[in-house]
């Protein structure tokens, strides 16, 4: 949507779609996270590490001030699950 017109602001988007600016904000952090990050939760097919890496547990991972804190975060958080991130 914001690629589609940049004008839009995150309180336009959540008017148009139902939302809050807070659920906005969440998904536009969780879309901010390393490119690696996002592209081991894509490549996921273990239906228990898709359930364990849930959205919530990944919002406190896009909190983290720097994409290294966030990749750290991300791979202790898989290591808790008893995967290896290797990214």
């Amino acid at each position: 949507m914001l690629d589609e017109d940049a004008s839009l602001s995150m309180a336009q988007l959540a008017r148009n779609h139902g939302v809050s600016r807070a659920r906005v904000t969440q998904v536009m952090n969780l879309l901010a996270l390393p490119q690696d990050v996002q592209a081991h939760l894509i490549a996921l097919q273990d239906p228990a590490a898709i359930r364990y890496l849930s959205e919530h547990k990944l919002r406190h991972i896009a909190a983290c001030a720097t994409p290294k804190r966030q990749v750290l975060g991300f791979r202790e958080l898989c290591r808790s699950f008893g995967s290896d991130a290797s990214i």
